[in-house]
């Protein structure tokens, strides 16, 4: 599985935890629906690291979710 792959499912389940729509988190972040469903499904090119930061900071990823304990 590549990075992106990677990326696009934990973005994908993220935003569903948090339920979120597309819309509402690329609003969120300040870039376009259209961008994160291009994430969500691995197209297009490698996403920045602005944008993995960016919507890291927005979605807040719990610790189980990186196979840590509390």
């Amino acid at each position: 599985m590549s990075t992106k792959d990677v990326i696009a499912a934990n973005l994908r389940t993220l935003r569903k935890v948090r339920g979120l729509s597309q819309p509402e988190l690329a609003a969120k972040v300040g870039i376009s629906p259209r961008t994160i469903a291009r994430l969500e499904a691995a197209q297009g090119a490698d996403p920045s690291i602005n944008h993995v930061r960016d919507l890291a900071r927005a979605l807040g990823p719990t610790q189980p979710f990186y196979g840590l304990q509390s």
